[in-house]
């Protein structure tokens, strides 16, 4: 009994701070910037309001021993940047910012509004570990890489194919041809919790291709550039537009893979206790102009 007591309390102390397989990280690597990008001149510039946007990663514990480990939910508030929105959709561009020293772990509220998959009660000392791990130059490398940086490509409306939409990997640099990247794999990914497109404000005037009768709110596919501890990939993301008065908002739900990010999941006991590389990303963004 003493023995098997002891093995359990060895098994969750390494999967708060065991330390994660070792990552290739660039020689030399300069700092990610903490900061998006300028936005190009002219009019139409909005600004991310932080303060009613929010990125979700919900995380899922794998391997033989995943009794022993924790689904998390990772928040992070403090997204900045700019978005370029003149009135048609397909000459949208973005370019946003998130520092990864704001990600939250395990909030009670967060946890609860997840369901099942999250209702165990995380400790303070098992998140504060979660926290170390992702921080790690193992992982997000925070010290080198303080903001996960995230450019727009091209944006193009979308029509829901069956089974959900699509989202791809691809080297970085690889040309978008239609709504999916050259060579990009399918996930199966379908925008979840998105809410119906908020057409204009009452009274608003129409401007730009919403005059001309073209869609500047509903369901859009964005490939983007994804720089994440000094690796670049290739995205390609469904969102649903929300347009009105002064204000532009993106959000939806994807699922990707760790490693199409250039990451390794995190794993200890030989792969007994580890996290599963596919992880789900839900997001709302805000910006005011």
């Amino acid at each position: 009994m003493l023995k098997t007591c002891g093995v359990i309390g060895a098994v969750l102390l390494l999967a708060a701070c065991g330390a994660p397989k070792p990552r290739e990280v660039p020689a030399r690597a300069a700092p990610e910037a903490a900061a998006p990008a300028e936005p190009p001149p002219g009019a139409g510039i909005y600004r991310i309001d932080a303060a009613q946007s929010e990125l979700r990663l919900l995380v899922y514990r794998a391997g033989a021993m995943a009794r022993f480990g924790h689904n998390h939910v990772i928040v992070n508030r403090a997204v900045g940047g700019w978005v370029k929105f003149t009135g048609d959709a397909s000459k949208a561009s973005f370019s946003l910012s998130v520092p990864v020293a704001d990600f939250v772990i395990d909030e009670a509220q967060t946890r609860g509004e997840e369901g099942s998959d999250f209702s165990e009660e995380v400790a303070d000392d098992a998140r504060s570990g979660t926290r170390h791990n992702m921080l790690s130059a193992g992982l997000l490398n925070g010290e080198d890489f303080p903001s996960i940086t995230l450019t727009s490509v091209a944006v193009s409306p979308t029509v829901a194919p069956a089974g959900g939409y699509a989202i791809g990997t691809a080297a970085a640099g690889a040309q978008a041809a239609g709504p999916q990247a050259v060579g990009a794999q399918t996930v199966g990914a379908q925008a979840v919790g998105a809410q119906a497109p908020g057409a204009q404000a009452p009274g608003a005037q129409a401007t730009g291709a919403q005059a001309a009768g073209l869609p500047a709110a509903g369901t859009f596919t964005v490939t983007m550039v994804v720089r994440v501890a000094g690796h670049a990939s290739t995205l390609v993301v469904p969102f649903m537009l929300e347009t009105s008065s002064g204000r532009v908002s993106a959000s939806g739900s994807v699922a990707l893979r760790q490693t199409a990010l250039g990451l390794v999941p995190f794993s200890v006991m030989l792969g007994a206790l580890q996290v599963q590389d596919e992880l789900t990303v839900k997001f709302r963004l805000v910006a005011v102009s």
